[in-house]
Order: structure tokens, then C-alpha cells, then sequence
């Protein structure tokens, strides 16, 4: 499955158009390209193509005029795909807006305490997937280990993905190993 790519060598406001955004990110990189979506682990693939939609922004220089007090922070973006799909811009350090100058996605862990997500507006979303024949599907990755100080116990990865089938249920497909 793939996964929401990392970025620490690239300030805020450089996403998605500077030279070092495009260098980091590597453009002919399979993160961007619409892929078979395939589980390793059950040796198999799911009957659709799916792309990455976040990327997680970390920053912990002072060089970045846009961070806080401390100089360090961490949130959520929307990918390069899920940006040109919904036709976004910046608006502020961790909001986005559409060409209407509607807000679509934030992540609300700039402002205020809690946990790093991406919020995007449902009606805004479904209309551009609507429009670009795109459906939705959420990817699982995990895994739960116990640990012990003497020794390592056991571990359980599991992998899969959820979808909305014909009937519009929500249908998964997970697979795990132990090991």
C-alpha cells in the first residue's frame, strides 16, 4: 500500500510550484503516478488505481518565517494530485482554498491542540471526484507489536483497503501477518 510521503527540505510555501519541491518530491516518482493498488502481503491487487492524497510537512529550523515560537511543527498538506484535482491555494499556513475562495482543507492542528490530520470538505470533494470519475477508497496500513525489557514479543502487520462496492456499503479487503 502506498503511504503519505515526508518532507523536511522544503519550506512551507514552496509546495507544489519551486524547483526544490518538485527536486524532493522527484516528479517521475510512482508517489504521484495513479497506480494499481496491490497488497504485498496477500499477493494480490484490488480491482482499481489509486494515488496518494497527503503529504506530511515537518519543519524544525528557524529559517522558516511561517513557523511558531519554537521553530517546529508538523502537519498534513494535501498531495500535488489532490491539490491540482480540487484546484487549490494556499490560505494561511495550514489552510487551502478553491478558486471560488472557499475553504477546502485544513489541518486544524495549526490552530489549535490536538492531533495532525487533513480535513477536506465532503461536498467540495465528491463534486471534483464526481467530475474527474474518481471514487473513494481509504488504505490500511498498521502494525501492534508487544514489547517487553527482556525480549520482543510478537507482531501483527496487517494492510488493506476500504471501499464503497455496488450497493454503496462500505466494503474491506485487509489482510495480516504474524510474525
Amino acid at each position: 500500500m502506498k503511504q503519505s510521503k515526508e518532507t523536511r527540505q522544503v519550506f512551507s510555501r514552496e509546495y507544489y510550484w519551486s524547483n526544490s519541491y518538485k527536486t524532493k518530491m522527484d516528479i517521475k516518482d510512482v508517489y504521484l503516478d495513479w497506480q494499481r493498488l496491490s497488497d504485498r502481503q496477500a499477493d494480490n491487487s484490488y480491482p482499481f488505481k489509486g494515488v496518494v492524497t497527503t503529504d506530511e510537512y515537518k519543519w524544525g529550523e528557524s529559517k522558516d518565517a511561517t513557523l511558531g515560537e519554537d521553530g517546529k511543527y508538523c502537519y498534513f498538506k494535501p498531495s500535488q494530485s489532490l491539490f491540482n484535482i480540487l484546484d487549490l491555494s494556499f490560505h494561511g499556513d495550514f489552510e487551502f482554498k478553491n478558486s471560488k475562495g472557499e475553504i477546502v482543507c485544513i489541518d486544524p492542528s495549526g490552530r489549535e491542540e490536538g492531533l495532525s490530520c487533513l480535513l477536506v470538505r465532503k461536498d467540495i470533494l465528491f463534486e471534483a471526484m464526481e467530475k474527474e470519475n474518481l471514487e473513494l477508497v481509504w488504505t490500511i496500513i498498521g502494525e501492534k507489536m508487544i514489547t517487553h525489557p527482556i525480549n520482543r514479543g510478537p507482531r501483527l502487520s496487517f494492510s488493506g483497503c476500504c471501499f464503497f462496492n455496488e450497493k454503496d456499503n462500505i466494503e474491506n479487503r485487509l489482510s495480516f501477518e504474524y510474525w
